[in-house]
């Protein structure tokens, strides 16, 4: 089967509409939906059920993803193999990162790495840690900068930092000059959250639970930038790892005080790729170059 047949079938599957995976790839709806059709047809059996807002896979349909998403991956892997032996130095490189990643650190690092790659391309996507490994595994991602997940036998950590959860505010704030601080410590103050913090949430909820506390968060957001501003504002405070403020850390802008509780003092993030297939070798020049990068962030953290 041609490769953009299965990327049709892999997208109407994913995003459970046909509608929205013709809005992804690009193309009109009725091209995606004969795409469907002849394929059903060539197999001699449905492949999606009809269902009210979309379609959902068939027993087939499920054999089929399996299928395909190994197909595919194969197909792209000798693709960019296929390249590098050519000499074109081109290939598309998969990445997920936690949010706080994406507005200094990663820009910086693919920056740099165009300026001797410049045909490479990239797929870049923030998701929570809870996802690295499902993306991993499953080949939607190459490589991903995250929390060190518990021992994983699909995925291995190539490089990892220490990465300690703190509080990050004005250098103003009440709290700024303490050497570290407690969750309860700071259940007094506007807080920022994620809608995603997988380290901090355990010991969060078991703090306020001791407490008896409800917090009413300030605010909810995933967009790392506004948490950013609004920080800065001196509009609240957010539990965050320093990686996303080592500039403004720097120049005075904002304060970072580790918080106490271990399992948050001891975080450690890396860089995350799957162990059970083989990456292209643009990709792993691009896992080598993201490791001099957390070099660089980890000599900065001192």
């Amino acid at each position: 089967m041609h490769a953009a047949v299965l990327r049709y079938f892999i997208e109407v599957a994913r995003r459970g509409s046909i509608r929205k995976a013709a809005d992804v790839l690009h193309v009109a709806s009725s091209a995606v939906n004969r795409q469907i059709i002849n394929l059903e047809d060539e197999l001699g059996t449905p492949l999606f059920y009809r269902v009210p807002g979309g379609v959902r896979l068939t027993a087939a349909g499920e054999l089929l993803l399996s299928h395909a998403n190994s197909t595919l991956l194969d197909f792209e892997r000798v693709r960019d193999e296929i390249e590098d032996l050519k000499g074109l130095k081109t290939g598309n490189i998969r990445i997920i990162a936690i949010d706080s990643l994406m507005v200094d650190v990663l820009p910086e690092a693919i920056a740099a790495f165009h300026d001797t790659y410049p045909d490479v391309t990239y797929a870049v996507v923030a998701a929570g840690p809870a996802d690295v490994t499902k993306e991993l595994a499953s080949g939607n991602a190459d490589i991903a900068i995250s929390f060190v997940p518990e021992r994983q036998t699909v995925v291995r950590t190539v490089r990892e930092i220490a990465t300690p959860m703190g509080v990050v505010m004005r250098p103003d704030h009440p709290l700024a000059n303490r050497k570290s601080l407690s969750v309860p410590d700071c259940l007094d103050y506007p807080l920022f959250m994620q809608p995603d913090i997988l380290p901090l949430s355990p010991v969060l909820e078991a703090e306020l639970n001791a407490a008896r506390t409800r917090v009413r968060p300030k605010l909810i957001s995933n967009s790392m930038d506004l948490h950013k501003r609004l920080i800065k504002q001196g509009v609240g405070i957010a539990f965050f790892t320093p990686v996303a403020f080592l500039r403004e850390v720097a120049n005075g802008e904002l304060v970072h005080v580790p918080l106490a509780e271990p399992h948050l003092a001891n975080l450690r993030m890396g860089i995350i790729i799957p162990s059970q297939r083989q990456l292209s070798p643009m990709t792993m020049a691009m896992v080598a170059h993201l490791e001099g990068f957390l070099m660089g962030i980890e000599s900065q953290l001192g």
